[in-house]
C-alpha cells in the first residue's frame, strides 16, 4: 500500500495532478 501511495504522489506517475496541482496551488 505504501509503494502504491508513493507512486500516486510521485509527479513521475501523475503527471497531469503535479502540473495541474503545483502551478495552480503556486498561483
Amino acid at each position: 500500500m505504501e509503494k502504491e501511495l508513493n507512486k500516486i504522489a510521485t509527479p513521475s506517475f501523475n503527471p497531469h495532478r503535479a502540473l495541474m496541482g503545483s502551478p495552480i496551488h503556486k498561483s
